[in-house]
C-alpha cells in the first residue's frame, strides 16, 4: 500500500448523510489523467463538485453486490462508480498509516511548541537587559506610561512564566470550545488539522532534510548573486564626488568677486 496524502481537502456534498467529504486532490488528478482527463485543476475540480452535487442527488442509483456498492447518473454524461469494501488487513494497513500520520503531526508541532518556547526565553532574557537598562537612563515614566495604555498586553509583557502560559491557555481554549456544540468542534477540528500540509505525515525525514537543505543553499546562492549585482552597479556608478579649490586651505570657503560698480574704488 503506497503512502497516504500529505494534504487533505474538505468538500461538502449535500446528498450524502455527513456533508463533509475529504479528498486528495493530487490523487483525484491523477486518477483523471489516467482515464484520459487533461488540464484538471483546482477551479475545475471546484466545478466539477459543483456539478456533481447540482446534478446527482435526483439521477443516482445505487446496486449493491456482494461486497460492492455501484453507483451511476446519467445527466447527459453517464458516470459509473465503484466502491469496494476492502478487506480487514488492507483496512488495518490503512487505518495504521493513518494513525501514524497523526502522532508524527502531534510530534512535529509538539517540537514547534518546544522550540518556540525556548524563542521566547531569549527574546525575554533580551527585553529585560534592555529594560533594565532603559530605566538606569531615563527612568521608568515611559514605561510605566505604556503599560498604563496597554493593560490588555500587561500580562504578556511580563516575564514568560511557562506553568502560568499553559494554564491560561487551556483556560482559553476550553472555554471557546464549550460555547460550540460537539459537531461544529469536531468539523472545526478536522478542516483545521488538514489546512496545512502534513510535510513530515509519512515520515520520510531523510528526503524532506535533502530538499530543504538543497532550497536554502538555492536561496543563499541567489542572495549572493544579488549582492553581487549591487557590488558591481556601485563600483560602475560611484556616488558624484564634492570638488573642492585645492589652492585654498582646507575648510576655507572662497566667496565670488563682487563687481564693482562705474564710479566706485
Amino acid at each position: 500500500m503506497l503512502d497516504l496524502p500529505t494534504k487533505w481537502y474538505p468538500v461538502k456534498l449535500k446528498f450524502l448523510e455527513s456533508v463533509e467529504c475529504i479528498y486528495d486532490k493530487d490523487a483525484l488528478i491523477k486518477e483523471s489523467r489516467g482515464l484520459g482527463l487533461e488540464g484538471l485543476n483546482d477551479q475545475r475540480l471546484r466545478d466539477l463538485f459543483k456539478t456533481i452535487n447540482e446534478n446527482i442527488p435526483s439521477n443516482i442509483k445505487f446496486e449493491k453486490s456482494n461486497d460492492n456498492l455501484n453507483a451511476s447518473v446519467d445527466f447527459g454524461l453517464k458516470w459509473i462508480f465503484k466502491l469496494s469494501l476492502l478487506d480487514p488487513k488492507e483496512t488495518t494497513t490503512f487505518l495504521i498509516k493513518l494513525n501514524f500520520q497523526n502522532y508524527a503531526n502531534v510530534n512535529y508541532s509538539q517540537y514547534q511548541i518546544e522550540k518556540l518556547k525556548d524563542d521566547l526565553k531569549v527574546k525575554d532574557a533580551y527585553i529585560r537587559f534592555l529594560e533594565l537598562n532603559f530605566k538606569l537612563s531615563n527612568g521608568d515614566e515611559a514605561i510605566l506610561k505604556y503599560k498604563k495604555n496597554n493593560k490588555a498586553l500587561v500580562n504578556s509583557l511580563e516575564k514568560f512564566n511557562e506553568d502560568e502560559w499553559e494554564s491560561n491557555l487551556n483556560k482559553e481554549y476550553a472555554n471557546q470550545k464549550s460555547k460550540l456544540s460537539t459537531k461544529s468542534n469536531w468539523k472545526n477540528d478536522l478542516e483545521n488539522a488538514i489546512s496545512n500540509d502534513w510535510i513530515f505525515a509519512n515520515q520520510d525525514y531523510t528526503g524532506i532534510a535533502k530538499k530543504l537543505n538543497l532550497n536554502n543553499d538555492n536561496d543563499k546562492t541567489k542572495e549572493a548573486s544579488r549582492s553581487k549585482k549591487r557590488k558591481r552597479s556601485v563600483d560602475e556608478h560611484p556616488a558624484p564626488q564634492l570638488q573642492t579649490n585645492h589652492n585654498e586651505p582646507q575648510g576655507s570657503i572662497t566667496s565670488p568677486k563682487k563687481k564693482k560698480k562705474i564710479g566706485q574704488l
